[in-house]
């Protein structure tokens, strides 16, 4: 991994993830957890995506369910962590709701990676 990169992942982790967590407390009233993966993120092309096509997205399915007081209470009894890693094959892309962790698995250097009404879906039956 370059400086180009290293220099990716601190605005990513300095400036869009805390964005992001901020605007999901501010929607259900809980500060969730994040947890994501740099070291797998290996180049460039896996960074751009994982802003928009990733960190972002998670935030849209969140505001997607916390739209009443209904969602925001699920998402508060229920959500305690996302966690997001990125993978080389697009076989590996999947996304997992279990004891309270979202995980995001992706292939955002190859372009392959969950659709948003899919990890709505899967984060709605779960909760």
């Amino acid at each position: 991994m370059g400086l180009q990169e290293r220099r990716r992942i601190k605005v990513l982790q300095d400036e869009v993830v805390p964005e992001v967590k901020t605007q999901i407390l501010e929607l259900c009233g809980k500060d969730i957890e994040w947890e994501v993966v740099w070291d797998s993120f290996k180049d460039m092309t896996a960074l751009d995506y994982i802003e928009y096509q990733g960190i972002r997205r998670v935030g849209d399915v969140f505001r997607g369910i916390c739209y009443d007081e209904m969602g925001k209470e699920a998402v508060r009894d229920g959500v305690q962590k996302i966690f997001i890693q990125n993978y080389e094959s697009a076989d590996d892309v999947k996304v997992v709701f279990e004891k309270g962790v979202l995980e995001v698995h992706g292939a955002w250097g190859v372009g392959t990676y969950p659709r948003e009404d899919d990890i709505k879906t899967l984060l709605e039956k779960g909760l």
